[in-house]
């Protein structure tokens, strides 16, 4: 599972390729600091994962991540904010955003997505517009590890869209 990180600390994205490196199936694909090398990242690469934090160089806000999901529809978006309150949640929820999480104190819960995702990837018919994480997970077509780690999200509030 390719997974592309953009943040713009060295010291956070760092720290997010290491233990990326560290989760067995995850190719790690170069960090990116700045709007423009994202997306051309994207386009080269097809991760099935973004991470990304919500203060990237030269994106317009919201609609970074509006693009990116109407572009890439089947891509998993996760933000990583240092000011994750539940409004601005919702507004990156709304703006086709699958995770949000505190930059500061989720990192664990974090990686453990990331292997339960490598476990239950999406299947080829997850890959369309309207099937995305909330909805496949409401359905029941995720696996159980994968479905406990989002039910966990949900009830601690850091899943968006419960």
């Amino acid at each position: 599972m390719k997974v592309l990180i953009a943040d713009g600390s060295p010291m956070v994205a760092g720290r997010l390729m290491n233990a990326m490196q560290d989760i067995p199936e995850v190719e790690a694909l170069a960090c990116t600091g700045d709007a423009r090398t994202t997306l051309e990242s994207i386009r080269a690469n097809r991760p099935e994962v973004l991470i990304a934090d919500t203060r990237i160089a030269g994106a317009r806000g919201l609609a970074f991540f509006r693009t990116i999901r109407r572009k890439w529809p089947a891509m998993i978006l996760i933000v990583l904010s240092n000011a994750a309150y539940s409004d601005l949640r919702k507004h990156y929820e709304a703006a086709g955003v699958d995770l949000f999480m505190d930059k500061s104190n989720e990192f664990t819960q974090l990686f453990q997505f990331v292997r339960a995702l490598v476990e239950s990837p999406p299947t080829p018919a997850d890959k369309s517009q309207d099937n995305g994480i909330r909805e496949r997970l409401a359905s029941g077509k995720l696996k159980a590890g994968l479905q406990l780690v989002l039910l966990a999200f949900s009830t601690s509030s850091r899943f968006i869209g419960f």
